[in-house]
């Protein structure tokens, strides 16, 4: 195919442009959503707002530059990904976005028949043109220090800390979608530097929900801004919120200290 890109432009067109943006401006914010994190979670959700014609969208990700985004060209170790090759990706169902027909316009079918998992590298490069297919912007070189409330606005949002280019500075948002990577949000709010900061001036929060139970053994002086919550799992999260007192409970991974490991 002399245009790789040929059936890709052909399912654009006949999807149509995007909606226009129907959400009503707020002259006190930068962005009514601020995407954190290029990679494809973010990118998928870039693509997927801007078909519901949602505007004043922005991406901004940590990385100097689309090279050293992510982890598939940077600290993965595995050579092919470890899902099945047609699970489902970020072209919101329009199968001519897909890597599958990215693949097949670059490689042929049959080089496509052979795989029996995505590589690795692969899945980097076409994450990479369906940035640039699809005109998704990302700031790079932007970090996400802290979320705080955005005070004495008409309506509920967000204020940010960044840190652009080494610089400080404050942008605000309606919502934030966190799309750094698939664990990335439990494990930095559980850091207690680092990462992204919770402001104090929030209460603490004790998480209730689908998947979660109202957490026992919470300490009632729990500092402000930490979160304390449990998953299912019987034992571990209270005993860890008994051991620290004023941290709350959190996931954790191998065995709990005092505990003998199994045979």
């Amino acid at each position: 195919m002399s245009d790789p890109d040929q059936l890709a432009r052909e399912a654009l067109r006949l999807l149509g442009p995007a909606p226009e943006n129907w959400v009503p401006p707020r002259d006190s914010f930068d962005h009514n959503v601020l995407i954190v994190g290029g990679g494809q979670g973010g990118s998928a959700f870039a693509y997927a707002l801007r078909r519901a014609g949602i505007g004043g969208v922005s991406v901004i990700d940590a990385a100097p530059d689309a090279t050293q985004a992510g982890v598939w060209l940077t600290r993965a170790r595995m050579h092919k990904l470890r899902t099945v090759k047609n699970l489902v990706g970020p072209e919101l169902g329009v199968t001519a976005l897909g890597f599958q027909a990215w693949y097949e316009a670059r490689h042929g079918s049959e080089a496509y028949a052979a795989l029996d998992r995505i590589p690795r590298t692969d899945w980097a490069a076409y994450l990479d043109w369906f940035r640039r297919f699809l005109d998704i912007e990302v700031r790079y070189g932007t970090q996400l220090t802290e979320i705080a409330p955005h005070e004495g606005a008409a309506v509920p949002g967000l204020a940010v800390q960044l840190v652009v280019n080494g610089q400080a500075r404050t942008e605000t948002t309606r919502k934030l979608a966190l799309a750094r990577s698939l664990h990335a949000a439990h494990r930095r709010v559980r850091r207690r530097t680092g990462g992204i900061a919770l402001s104090r001036r929030w209460p603490a929060v004790q998480r209730e929900g689908p998947g979660h139970r109202p957490v026992a053994g919470c300490d009632p002086r729990l500092q402000p801004g930490r979160l304390c919550h449990r998953r299912r799992t019987p034992g571990r999260p209270a005993e860890h919120a008994a051991r620290h007192p004023g941290r709350g409970a959190a996931h954790r991974r191998g065995p709990v200290p005092g505990r003998p490991r199994p045979a």
